[in-house]
């Protein structure tokens, strides 16, 4: 068996998904599948996306040719609202699809979207990039959608070089993914200077937003300028990593948990506050970052401290309804406030007792 079936193997076991392809990343899995949504349908329309997440989902949508419709989010869990998604269902009738994000690596209101999205017969891609090995009432993500996604990108779960994965159940998809798989160009040669070169614009234009100047128009340009960047097919090396990196999925989940655990222990202060479960559900994350709310002023010169100390923070995601032209479809105040006072920090790399060691760091320079 070589590294690619080795690899499609232990997913299609780890999901109970009957069909994995490998793909360039997990926005090409996103686009792939929109892509063939729309041809078998004939028509366009909108795909609903959170409005806090990676803005790759959105990007997507508008390779596939569809309008980013935003749904604003759960201020106790970061991910998607079922309420709001209701009432944005009511109002738009020409909603095709909803990429259902676990944002942070904390599973989503799965049953409450699930309902949602089967009374109106729209297509579910459930988005697990940050997710790999989290669960959803004894369910892996990776199995809660029409179709699923998943990445093994850098700044993922496993962390390698790049990779994704498209999983899926229906017979008839398996065609059609693989005419749009062959469409797509080969990864760049120069994928790395390209990644850099993304970031250093998004950081650019994040800053000037942050400093209370119009990036809009900055942001609006980052899909059709860096478009290579983000379709792609996938490799042989890729898939050859993937497969050896996958059996030790467990401990990295194992790791994290331990982490995250730490950091909710011991991050206690009035202004700091802790994500939420969902209520009355049984559900257990893979803790892509441990995320909280930081309810004071100062949240950029606090992370400027924490940085001095050799401590990674970091402020992502924020909302990005505004770097979309066309998708201004009423305010986000959840999401304006998880984009202001959300703070990551890492759980990997790390033991408990470091952790724990960081988080009396973080609490004194508050």
């Amino acid at each position: 068996m070589d590294s690619y079936e080795k690899a499609v193997s232990f997913l299609r076991s780890r999901t109970g998904r009957s069909r994995v392809q490998l793909t360039g990343n997990a926005t090409s899995a996103i686009y792939i599948a929109l892509r063939t949504l729309r041809r078998l349908s004939g028509h366009g329309g909108k795909v609903i996306v959170p409005v806090v997440t990676c803005a790759n989902p959105a990007y997507a949508a508008v390779y596939a040719g569809y309008e980013p419709l935003f749904c604003d989010v759960d201020l106790s869990t970061y991910n998607l609202s079922t309420s709001h998604l209701k009432s944005l269902l009511e109002s738009h009738k020409d909603v095709r699809a909803l990429i259902m994000v676990h944002l942070y690596g904390r599973p989503c209101d799965v049953a409450g979207i699930q309902k949602l999205t089967r009374e109106r017969n729209i297509f579910l891609i459930e988005d697990a990039a940050q997710a790999l090995g989290a669960r959803y009432e004894g369910q892996t993500c990776g199995s809660l959608g029409d179709v699923s996604i998943l990445s093994f990108g850098p700044d993922k779960i496993l962390g390698l070089p790049g990779g994704g994965a498209i999983l899926y159940d229906r017979g008839d998809f398996k065609e059609e993914f693989e005419r749009e798989l062959a469409l797509l160009p080969l990864k760049p040669k120069n994928h790395a200077a390209l990644l850099a070169e993304h970031r250093k614009f998004y950081y650019e234009a994040r800053d000037l937003e942050l400093a209370g100047q119009d990036a809009n128009q900055l942001f609006s340009s980052i899909p059709e300028k860096f478009r290579q960047n983000f379709l792609f097919q996938a490799t042989g090396s890729e898939a050859a990593l993937l497969a050896q990196a996958l059996p030790k999925l467990d401990t990295e989940i194992e790791l994290r948990t331990r982490n995250a655990e730490t950091y909710q222990a011991t991050l206690i202060h009035p202004l700091i506050e802790h994500p939420s479960p969902i209520a009355g559900t049984a559900s257990t994350s893979s803790w892509w970052r441990y995320s909280f709310l930081y309810k004071g002023a100062d949240r950029e010169e606090w992370f400027r401290k924490i940085r001095s100390k050799g401590i990674d923070v970091s402020p992502w995601y924020p909302a990005v309804h505004r770097w979309f032209e066309g998708s201004k479809n009423g305010s986000f105040p959840n999401g304006e406030r998880l984009g202001r006072e959300v703070v990551n920090l890492w759980t990997i790399q790390k033991s408990p007792e470091q952790i724990r060691l960081d988080c009396e760091t973080v609490l004194k320079l508050l």
